[in-house]
């Protein structure tokens, strides 16, 4: 549907209109405006503009200042208040690039993209990776909001292109006829695409000498389908663009095909030999002005990231049709925007209605009951467990698994005439419990790799499974970006639900290891992990070590303490540690807990500690800086350190913070006094010559060492201070560092059981 007929919401603070390219020298001319469609005066002190090419960095920061509702400002050339100039320089498009606005609490308020393709994969603030932002403007044009400070929340409908006479800096964006000017502006008053979402793509035949693409109008009023665009090709944003010819009309409930010459019915001829031949996505965009009216996403993945006509990454994809069918809509018009439920093979009917009918006898109605409930990978009798919760026996006919390891590469269509009872599981592979016979290839988890169940093309369950995701290739089942990834097994062990078709689309929450793996019967039932936040809670980074003595591999660890007054869980927590980028990354498993006042060892074998974490490589910090930090079950960042030399990648601390602590010499740490204190500051760090794994940090200022602190500080008889405090204290009998010990082997038995 038109995206331009999204209804606009109360934001607040808005990006309203932007020049990132000037006429002549860029230098110092370009600047963005802000509004404020908001009830309430805006303070702007510590909000922070950012811009990105394929990562945010800060291009502002204001000192001061406020904006009245209603109001507008203007930051960068011309602002006599906010920045002359902005360094470094804004994006200049030739891919989509993006602005943001963040407050002083690092919330992003408003994003805005312009130009394409997304090959970043630059998000809108909805969370949907468009395949295009706002139009380009070059040569001291600016693109602006039109209407005036509205927002839809998608970039390409809410801008629109103003040429350099009609720009209007710290003012209300201009009303422009675009018929006579450079601009874009507004939709010209003539143009059928307000009026026309009715218009679908109906059916389309490709890689055959005989491609077509068929229009039909499901609406009540016929449409003038003059210089409406197709757009066709194997990958989004380089797709071959064919305009519909001047005149054309299409009336209720009428077809209209453009053809090949070998088509056997055609109301316009063209070269479509571009239209893919589905070896991977490949897609069919209809458009009116520039907006997008349909798409039709066809194969069986999407390994090329083309987006639905909501703006986010396609999951539901049009089958892959035989040499003599056609991709067909199940009813002439239906629109679901899900392209698995609209579309079926077909025999050809160019012009004519569709007589699109289920292929076999899948069952899709029921499928909500259907999981991914058990998988063995990486041995010589692979096998995967489905599971049906729900309360009907369901058709798995034409169903398929699809598995791979950067992509959908690899599937597995269940036979016909197979079915699931309620209640009951179906084992498929080469292991002696097999009820289907399949020969199976997963991935071995070397990172994250993903396996799913569809039903007619529709993504039924999906697990994603080991760590990092190097990848950056898998969704979930939300549609969104995987985040939580169920954990790597080891040998004789499997991947099972916590129990039988507990779903919660969190992989990482869902799925425990199974030390005896079940096929075909009921998991031994594991309580499923308790997602804590730690927004609130007091979990620091309390001391590491990124460069010990000797060889770094399974050497270095991270230690965390609890500052807070309870016992926190950790199920499905991640410590990330970044050189280039957040690239690595240990989950904690199900049962995690640290106490307050404790301190928790994570780190490689040579490390010891409390968890093995052979995935932790922390950088060296040898080029620029490097981090850590802990991010919670939820993706929210808690706590993060910066350490070394200047930063040069998209890497920031909390609130945005890019304050540096200093490198250390090889085998010191670097460790928080007093404990866990944390003012974002890099004064809260020293280094410890002799590092204190596992234990509380001394005094740096109490000891000679000439590492820059650490082990000494406190007599035999004293312990070192809790978490906050400074200081040493009488040890008590089964008091102070022992009861962290006694707690962390706790944990190790927790762990075990």
């Amino acid at each position: 549907m038109l995206l331009a007929l999204v209804s606009p919401v109360l934001a607040g603070l808005l990006i309203n209109e932007v020049v990132y390219d000037p006429a002549g020298d860029e230098g110092g001319f370009e600047w963005v405006e802000l509004c404020n469609n908001g009830s309430s005066t805006v303070d702007l002190t510590g909000y922070q503009l950012e811009n990105a090419g394929s990562s945010f960095t800060e291009v502002y920061t204001f000192a001061s200042g406020t904006l009245a509702p209603g109001a507008y400002l203007l930051v960068g050339s011309g602002s006599s208040t906010h920045a002359a100039t902005f360094s470094p320089n804004l994006q200049n498009g030739g891919d989509t690039d993006a602005l943001r606005i963040k407050d002083g609490g690092g919330t992003v308020l408003d994003t805005v993209l312009y130009d394409d393709p997304n090959d970043n994969g630059l998000a809108e603030d909805s969370g949907t990776i468009p395949s295009a932002g706002a139009p380009a403007a070059t040569s001291g044009k600016s693109f602006g909001r039109f209407p005036d400070c509205a927002d839809t929340n998608v970039s390409l409908a809410d801008f629109v292109l103003y040429a350099v006479a009609d720009v209007t800096p710290g003012a209300v964006n201009a009303e422009v006829d675009s018929g006579g000017g450079d601009d874009t502006g507004p939709p010209p008053v003539d143009a059928d695409c307000a009026g026309s979402p009715d218009v679908v793509i109906n059916e389309l035949r490709y890689a055959t000498g005989e491609e077509y693409i068929e229009l039909y109008n499901a609406g009540s009023s016929t449409v003038n389908l003059s210089d409406w665009e197709l757009a066709f090709g194997t990958q989004p944003g380089s797709t071959t663009e064919l305009a519909i010819p001047a005149g054309t009309t299409l009336a209720p409930g009428a077809f209209w095909v453009v053809g090949s010459a070998g088509a056997s019915y055609r109301d316009f001829e063209a070269d479509l030999e571009d239209m893919g031949n589905a070896s991977s996505a490949d897609g069919v965009l209809l458009t009116c002005n520039g907006a997008r009216v349909d798409t039709v996403i066809y194969a069986s993945d999407n390994a090329d990231g083309w987006t639905d006509d909501s703006g986010a990454v396609a999951t539901s994809l049009a089958p892959k049709p035989g040499s003599s069918e056609s991709i067909a809509r199940v009813e002439d018009g239906l629109d679901t925007n899900q392209c698995a439920v609209d579309f079926l093979a077909d025999i050809p009917s160019p012009g004519l209605s569709n007589t699109a009918a289920p292929v076999g006898d899948a069952d899709c109605a029921n499928a909500d009951g259907i999981t991914i409930n058990e998988l063995v990978y990486s041995t010589d009798a692979e096998w995967i467990e489905l599971y049906n919760g729900g309360g009907s026996a369901v058709a798995l006919d034409a169903w398929v698994l699809q598995f791979g390891t950067s992509s959908y590469n690899k599937e597995f269509e269940i036979p016909d005439g197979t079915t699931l009872a309620a209640g009951d599981w179906l084992v498929l592979g080469t292991d002696a419990t097999a009820t289907v016979a399949a020969s199976l290839d997963f991935g071995n988890a070397s990172d994250t790799d993903a396996v799913r169940i569809t039903c007619n093309s529709t993504p039924i369950d999906t697990v994603l499974y080991g760590e990092p995701d190097a990848d950056m290739a898998w969704l979930d089942d939300t549609g969104a970006l995987g985040t939580s990834f169920a954990p790597k097994h080891g040998d004789g062990e499997s991947l099972a639900r916590s129990s039988d078709g507990y779903d919660t689309d969190a992989s990482g929450l869902d799925f425990v290891l199974s030390e005896s793996p079940s096929p075909g019967e009921a998991n031994p039932y594991v309580p499923p992990p308790v997602c804590e936040s730690g927004a609130a809670l007091g979990v620091k980074v309390n001391e590491f070590i990124y460069n010990p003595e000797g060889t770094d591999t399974g050497s270095e660890w991270v230690e965390l303490v609890n500052t807070g007054d309870a016992a926190i869980r950790l199920d499905a927590w991640v410590i990330e540690v970044a050189g280039t980028d957040w690239d690595d990354k240990f989950t904690f498993p199900t049962g995690a807990e640290l106490a307050p006042g404790d301190y928790l060892l994570v780190g490689g074998d040579n490390a010891g500690g409390d968890l093995v974490a052979d995935s932790l490589t922390i950088d060296n910090a040898s080029s620029g800086a490097g981090g850590v930090r802990i991010v919670d079950c939820e993706g929210l960042v808690v706590d993060t350190v910066l350490y070394g030399g200047d930063i040069e990648d998209p890497i920031t601390g909390d609130g945005g913070s890019m304050e540096v602590v200093p490198e250390t010499a090889e085998g010191a740490s670097l460790g928080r006094y007093p404990n866990g204190e944390d003012s974002d500051a890099a004064a809260d760090w020293h280094p410890y010559g002799e590092p204190t794994p596992g234990a509380a940090n001394t005094d740096p200022g109490a000891t000679d060492d000439t590492g820059g602190g650490g082990g000494g500080g406190c007599n035999d008889d004293k312990t070192p201070p809790k978490p906050g405090e400074s200081g040493c204290t009488t040890v008590l009998p089964f008091g102070g560092l022992e009861v962290g010990l006694a707690a962390l082997a706790l944990l190790r038995r927790r762990r075990r059981a």
